[in-house]
């Protein structure tokens, strides 16, 4: 038996002798599979889903999805394209093949197998054009005259199904007369590389994490506004609940009243027939077990609308405020925890590089952790690993991460801890759906795959996805040969990418060594770590190339305003000013025996290497040299004026500042919309501006602000 199905837990169903199915599957099913006995297969039950339904071997589709009790996969075996009578034999050895890799040999996922069965069913597709109806032909010769003509061959998971099904095949009812491991080699084939998860390029990266951790920020300080509100809806809907409970129980309206849609109900009148009760007759179970019955289906309850509207107005609840915003009831608010929820998970795979699955495993109780180690702070995260090899790997992992992906982790955590209070099927899930506020239930893998790539795809969080040709050439070196991103379109990010980004720019910065990699990623072997890295050295040398690039600049910059000054040429700033004091009229400090250093680039880039000097413009022209200033955008020019770091050695852009603020203060006051913060904002733009103009003598005409406006609004004192 394969240990897989040992996992199975049917006590809450219906299905309760699971020992019975079990010596069915040996006893009766798999005899039947190695026999080839198809007439009888064809009535055969090949598997029960936890619901207690039979999935049986006639049908050309088995969801067993919810078999296993792994979420690995949103799909199930598909054998409807061998539809033909020709095909028959075909279809029938797949589908004992689906038997023979659910209920024999080695541990499996359901995943894995149902993407064997996948590959063979291909092979079986290739064989019928070929004119071939049965796996017995296949051997050494004909899969060699395949792998000629056919691309499936270049695909190393391909070859790998090929050997699972000629390993498989004592369990199967046919023999395939292949004697040795296929490999490439064997097939003269070259292998192509499998298509990696895209690296999402720097700009779009930097900004999209930046805005996101905006977003989490902004919300973290309303924290108790947002689970105040979500104690309000959730306390609403449990409202609704119980009274529309109570009006079936209490005879106020019937069955199909209370229920939506026909689906729903025959499940619910399904449901209590399984304990012997026949609601649909007037039959009345008692309220516990009405209730424990209703929640166990999760139907569509009627008239939500109309009896929460009543609920919120009775309690006078309309909107909810988060700091100094509202968001109107409920749908308004639920729409936005969902997206805090969502900016949250995302900000956690890109912080520690974790899987979908790993993030579904998270522990409420114990994931988030952090400790002191020789004064620094130390953030992780604990999952249980979605891929565990029996004796290779531990079923606990630790993620190490940063504040802000333990910052996501607490918020999610708390947020996510008032539904978990009202959610039966199991309060000690990470993650809670929130479509259902009437019945919660926690979110499976698949779930929270699609949740978080919608909320990456069906918003732009302040970010232009369309590529541009430098995000193109980042790609290139990333993922050389890539063709689904394409300049002007945009990028589609997917959950997944965070994990190989985070790798490629680790490796590529040289923040972490591979070893360093490979525990952070819980992978088994340092191929996988170094594939997930793939190209990250040549981002490296790319970086470095950047580097050195801006040093070159930064250092001819130093060394071309040193020039100017040694030429008496007027450099404005502060440090600028300091530097000009050094000359002295008798002797010229910056002659060749003295200090004639400066004026050499190289001298400079060394400093810039070392640390020693730094340099970063803040308008065409004007640089500040303070490593520690943040001042890159928003340009305030009063707090440059006379900075010690400061060196102007341009005024054009600092003089179209002027100008346009004398534009904003007569544009405004003309429209009636000049106030006194503005008035002030703009004169002190101008007052700079001039300050910096009258340093570095340029010819100007001083502005006035005009009587008409100054007898309306406060005076404005000079600089």
């Amino acid at each position: 038996m394969n240990s897989t199905l040992l996992e199975l837990d049917y006590s809450k169903h219906e299905f309760l002798n699971y020992s019975s199915f079990q010596s069915y599957i040996d006893m009766q099913l798999l005899p039947l599979v190695i026999n080839g006995d198809f007439n009888e297969l064809d009535s055969a039950v090949v598997a029960i889903n936890k619901h207690g339904k039979e999935i049986f071997y006639s049908n050309d589709f088995w969801p067993c999805t919810d078999i296993f009790q792994s979420n690995e996969s949103s799909v199930g075996f598909h054998f409807s394209k061998l539809n033909s009578s020709e095909t028959l034999l075909l279809k029938n050895q797949l589908k004992c093949l689906a038997i023979a890799l659910l209920y024999t040999g080695k541990d499996r996922t359901l995943s894995s197998s149902i993407r064997i069965v996948t590959d063979i069913r291909k092979l079986s597709l290739i064989l019928v054009s070929k004119g071939i109806y049965t796996l017995d032909k296949l051997d050494l010769d004909l899969l060699i005259e395949l792998a000629d003509e056919f691309e499936e061959f270049t695909s190393g998971a391909f070859i790998s199904s090929i050997n699972t099904l000629i390993l498989t095949t004592p369990n199967l009812p046919l023999s395939i007369q292949v004697e040795q491991r296929i490999t490439s080699k064997v097939l003269d084939v070259e292998l192509k590389d499998p298509e990696q998860y895209m690296v999402i390029p720097p700009r779009i990266y930097k900004t999209l994490l930046t805005n996101l951790t905006l977003k989490l920020n902004d919300a973290s300080l309303h924290i108790e506004d947002i689970v105040h509100g979500c104690k309000n809806i959730i306390s609403c809907h449990n409202e609704f609940k119980l009274s529309r409970y109570n009006d079936f129980l209490e005879d106020r309206t019937a069955l199909n009243s209370l229920v939506t849609g026909k689906k729903n109900l025959d499940k619910v009148i399904e449901a209590f027939n399984k304990i012997d009760i026949d609601i649909n007759s007037g039959q009345k179970p008692s309220r516990s077990v009405f209730i424990e019955v209703l929640d166990s289906c999760r139907p569509q309850l009627s008239s939500q609308h109309y009896y929460l509207s009543k609920i919120f107005s009775r309690r006078n609840l309309f909107s909810i405020p988060v700091g100094d915003k509202k968001y109107q009831i409920s749908k308004e608010f639920i729409g936005y925890v969902s997206e805090l929820a969502n900016t949250c998970r995302v900000l956690i795979l890109a912080y520690t590089g974790m899987r979908i699955n790993e993030l579904k495993k998270l522990s409420p109780n114990y994931a988030i952790q952090r400790q002191i180690i020789d004064g620094q702070t130390i953030y992780k995260i604990t999952t249980r690993q979605s891929k565990i090899a029996k004796g290779v790997q531990t079923k606990n992992d630790v993620f190490v991460t940063n504040e802000i992906g333990y910052k996501a982790a607490q918020t999610l955590n708390t947020i996510m801890q008032v539904f978990r209070e009202n959610c039966p099927a199991d309060n000690n899930s990470f993650n809670i759906s929130l479509k259902s506020l009437n019945f919660l239930s926690p979110m499976k893998k698949t779930a929270l795959a699609i949740s978080t790539n919608k909320f990456l795809s069906d918003m732009s969080h302040g970010v232009d996805l369309n590529l541009t040709m430098e995000d193109i050439q980042y790609l290139a070196i990333s993922d050389p040969g890539q063709t689904k991103a394409k300049e002007s379109q945009p990028l589609e990010i997917t959950n997944h990418m965070f994990r190989r980004s985070l790798a490629y720019y680790l490796i590529g910065y040289e923040l972490l060594a591979f070893p360093m990699l490979k525990q952070q990623l819980s992978h088994m072997s340092s191929a996988m770590t170094r594939w997930y890295a793939n190209n990250a050295s040549s981002f490296q040398k790319l970086h470095t190339e950047i580097q050195n690039e801006r040093v070159t600049q930064q250092s001819k910059i130093y060394a071309r305003v040193f020039q100017k000054i040694a030429n008496n040429e007027r450099i404005a700033g502060g440090k600028g000013k300091a530097i000009t004091k050094l000359l002295d009229n008798d002797k010229n400090y910056y002659e060749e025996s003295t200090n004639n250093r400066v004026f050499e680039e190289s001298y400079w880039a060394s400093l810039i290497r070392s640390n020693k000097a730094h340099l970063h413009a803040i308008l065409p022209g004007m640089y500040c040299s303070n490593s520690k200033c943040d001042m890159r955008v928003s340009i305030e020019l009063a707090e440059c004026v006379d900075c010690e770091f400061d060196l102007i050695e341009e005024v054009t852009s600092i003089e179209a500042i002027r100008i346009n603020s004398m534009k904003n203060i007569l544009v405004l006051h003309e429209a009636n919309e000049l106030s006194h913060s503005s008035l002030s904002y703009f004169a002190m733009k101008i007052k700079s501006a001039e300050k910096i103009l009258d340093d570095m003598d340029f010819d100007y005409e001083p502005f006035e602000i005009p009587d008409e406006i100054l007898k309306h609004i406060i005076q404005i004192k000079n600089i």
